[in-house]
Parts: structure tokens; C-alpha cells; sequence
């Protein structure tokens, strides 16, 4: 295991991080405005002409799928996901992918990362608040967005004249996204259910221990989500949602040793806690890996892999 940054090191790459971010951030506002109120619009020839996003742009030169974006109800709000359909895509198996930050921030645009998982299907939601109406809870009212996906998804079917996928449902959440997943299945335990696995990628599983590592999210709980004690911890940190998870369902938690955002020991007291409980719960930590593992070329093969294999522990 490598060593960690200095403090000012560390400091320095965090501000060139964060204004990189904010760039891409207000470059996906633009983006992400222009589809308000039009239901259901196909971007695949733009993405494969619009230079503003060229690695999205090339990917989508080399593949014959259709990418949408779309807007759904969810509580009374019109909340917006995109969808990443493969060819016989009714063959073929869902992936429905859960994104990190917060608001605006960790935005994702249709043609990145997870929307060209292997021969998958890929639908995801934005969340309330930011690029739709209403306000993102972090973890409270949000959460609604994913179950009200799912109950959207035979409407997007029959507008698309498709059907997607006969075979098998995944989810997966990545840092934020894995406290989403852990909430959704268990506030909706149906959900656990209509998929047969679910995947937390650097996941945020234990807010106060994320606290104890991170003040700045203790502040940004605070400020800007209502963070006022236990109570708020409770209900959002799947830490606390274990005994709700079937055993039936399994889960995989995957982990960089080298994440500066959330800590390994996050992951740790989870499998701890699911295995106690006697739930199907394998790990892998990958000796190096950042957050949501961005620097390891096979992150993807490797949860394909175990999306398709039969459940047994892989490692921990």
C-alpha cells in the first residue's frame, strides 16, 4: 500500500479537483436544461456530432446504441434520468445505475462510464433538485426517485416500442449512489425482489464514521441538508438499515484502498454487519484503487463477472 499525500499536497489536488468539477458542473446545467418539459428525447446522433463532450462522443461513434433522455413523475415532481438501450435489448440484461455527489454536483452525462456496461442495458435517474424540480434530501425524499423509476419503466417501454430486458435486473450504486441503493432496497423491499443483485462502488455506507473522516461533510450536512442529530443519521445510513436487507439478496461491496472520499472502514463494518445477519454479502477491496475504483481498467468485467455468476463469496 502506497503511501498518502502530504496535507498540502492533498489540499492542492482537492482544489483542482473541485474547480474541475464545478467547470463540468455548469457545463451539465446548460446540458441538462435544454430537455425540460419534452418528455422523452432520443440524443444518440447528437451525441455522436456534439464535440462539447468528445469522449462521449467517440464512444458513442463505436456502438450501436440508443441513448434518451427522459423525464418521469416522482411525487408530484418531473424528475429526469437517461437511458443507454443495447442492441435486443429485451435479450439482454438491466443495469439501473445510481450516481454520487450531491445536487448538481456528480452529474453524470449519458454517454460516460456505465452507460456502455458490456452488452447491458443502462437506465438511470438525476435525482430531485438540481436538473429537475423539487430539492435533493440526500437521502430522505430522494430515495423515491429510484422506486419511482422502476414503476416508470414499462411507460418508457410502451412510448420506445420496447421491451427492456427479459432476463436478469441489476443495481448498482456508486459512493453517494451506494447510500441510495441500500435506502431504496430497503424502504422498498420489493425492490430487492425485481433485482437479483445489487453492487455498492466506494459506497457511503456509514455517515458518522464518513463524518468522523471528513468534517467538510459534516458541514455540508448541516448547511445544506438539514443534518440535526441522530435522528437524520438513522434514517439515511444504510449502516442502520441492515436487518431490512433479505438474505436472499445479494449484495457486493467493492473498495479502493487508496479512496481519499470514503473510508475502507466504511465498508468494512458493513460486511461485518450483513454477514452477522447472515446475508449473501461478498467484498473486494482492490489495493490501490480511488474512489469508485476510476483508475482500475477492469472494474467493470470484474462486477459483470459477478452480476453473472452464482452467488458465493469472492473475497473477505
Amino acid at each position: 500500500m502506497s503511501a498518502r499525500p502530504s496535507a498540502s499536497k492533498y489540499q492542492k489536488r482537492q482544489a483542482l479537483e473541485d474547480e474541475e468539477a464545478a467547470q463540468l458542473t455548469r457545463q451539465l446545467k446548460r446540458y441538462y436544461k435544454r430537455f425540460e418539459g419534452k418528455g422523452i428525447v432520443e440524443i444518440t446522433d447528437e451525441m455522436r456530432k456534439d464535440k462539447s463532450f468528445p469522449y462521449s462522443r467517440k464512444r458513442a461513434q463505436h456502438t450501436d446504441r440508443r441513448f434518451f433522455i427522459f423525464e418521469y413523475p416522482s411525487d408530484g415532481l418531473m424528475v429526469k434520468g437517461y437511458l443507454s438501450i443495447a442492441p435486443e435489448c429485451e435479450k439482454q440484461p438491466l443495469l439501473v445505475f445510481l450516481r454520487g455527489g450531491n445536487c448538481y454536483l456528480g452529474l453524470m452525462h449519458p454517454g460516460w462510464g456505465y452507460s456502455y456496461f458490456g452488452n447491458y442495458t443502462v437506465i438511470a435517474p438525476l435525482y430531485r433538485g438540481a436538473a429537475n424540480e423539487g430539492v435533493d434530501e440526500y437521502g430522505g425524499a430522494d430515495v423515491n426517485d429510484v422506486k419511482n423509476l422502476i414503476d416508470y419503466i414499462p411507460t418508457l417501454e410502451k412510448k420506445l416500442g420496447i421491451t427492456i430486458s427479459k432476463q436478469k435486473k441489476y443495481i448498482l450504486g456508486a459512493s453517494r449512489g451506494g447510500m441510495q441503493m441500500i435506502l431504496a432496497l430497503t424502504r422498498f423491499p420489493e425492490l430487492q425482489s425485481y433485482f437479483e443483485k445489487g453492487v455498492s462502488l466506494s459506497g457511503l455506507l456509514d455517515i458518522e464514521e464518513q463524518m468522523r473522516n471528513r468534517w467538510c461533510m459534516r458541514m455540508m450536512y448541516t448547511h445544506s441538508f438539514g443534518y440535526n442529530g441522530m435522528e437524520w443519521i438513522k434514517k439515511r445510513s444504510p449502516i442502520y438499515q441492515v436487518d431490512k436487507i433479505s438474505k436472499d439478496f445479494p449484495v457486493l461491496i467493492m473498495q479502493g484502498s487508496e479512496d481519499d472520499r470514503v473510508s475502507t472502514s466504511e465498508g468494512y463494518e458493513m460486511l461485518h454487519r450483513l454477514k452477522e445477519r447472515g446475508c449473501q454479502v461478498d467484498h473486494l477491496e482492490v489495493e490501490g484503487g480511488d474512489h469508485c475504483l476510476e483508475n482500475v481498467h477492469d472494474t467493470f468485467a470484474y462486477i459483470q463477472r459477478w452480476f453473472e455468476k452464482e452467488s458465493q463469496p469472492v473475497n473477505g
